[in-house]
């Protein structure tokens, strides 16, 4: 078993920007749990990955970048495993800096899949609000965009509670919400699928799998910008 860097971490954590250490207002998506050793086990990276995008444009809100939590993973030696262990997931949270994290699960019956999902104070490991999202396997899209849109609205409550209780020492008693802007999406889960091996070849640096698999799932989405991104990103 490769022996735990400290000194990694230190440096690590050196190099990350002011803003997300320990500040407020910053969010880890962390990778679900998922029992399927088959195909959809790899929708564990894509969620994760799908998420962060969609919550990046949430208002006074840092959401670390999946590059980064992957990098703390793989130095603990979790590589693409799901948080089943709430102090190892407060660890990870804290070691990137965040305030809060977004953790939970998925599991398909009968062609149905249940994803389930809790935002998490770090510091004190306070389930905040949780959320369970149920549809069609094939309505992946579908399904994480409806997820996104409610951690979204319950982000910004967060935030919109914390400016007004710094401004007048007590709790507010109206909070708005923010909607978010429909998105077109695609509705393959094939897509979904090709997306979220992509990544996970990214992470192992088998680049051109990776390739291929963006390449697929656009084949099987176009209109999924977030594999047309990680192309591009290749040829940079």
């Amino acid at each position: 078993m490769r022996l735990f860097r400290p000194w990694f971490l230190v440096w690590f954590l050196l190099f990350i920007p002011v803003a997300a250490l320990g500040g407020p207002r910053s969010l880890a998506v962390l990778y679900f749990e998922s029992e399927d050793t088959g195909p959809l086990s790899a929708l564990k990276v894509g969620l994760a990955q799908m998420l962060i995008s969609d919550l990046h444009s949430t208002p006074d809100l840092q959401v670390v970048e999946r590059a980064r939590l992957q990098v703390v993973l793989d130095e603990l030696e979790l590589g693409h495993s799901g948080m089943t262990d709430s102090a190892t997931a407060a660890r990870v949270g804290s070691l990137v800096g965040a305030q809060w994290m977004l953790m939970g699960g998925y599991v398909e019956l009968g062609g149905t899949l249940i994803v389930t999902a809790r935002l998490v104070e770090v510091e004190t490991g306070r389930i905040l609000k949780a959320f369970t999202e149920t549809d069609s396997t094939e309505s992946f899209f579908v399904l994480e965009k409806s997820l996104s849109k409610k951690v979204r609205n319950s982000l910004i409550e967060l935030i919109n509670a914390d400016e007004r209780q710094g401004a007048t020492g007590k709790e507010p008693d109206g909070i708005r919400t923010v909607p978010v802007e429909p998105v077109t999406t695609g509705k393959s889960l094939q897509a979904a699928l090709s997306f979220s091996e992509g990544l996970v070849y990214l992470d192992r640096q088998e680049i051109e799998r990776a390739r291929e698999s963006f390449q697929g799932a656009l084949a099987a989405e176009p209109a999924l910008e977030a594999a047309r991104q990680q192309l591009e990103n290749l040829e940079l």
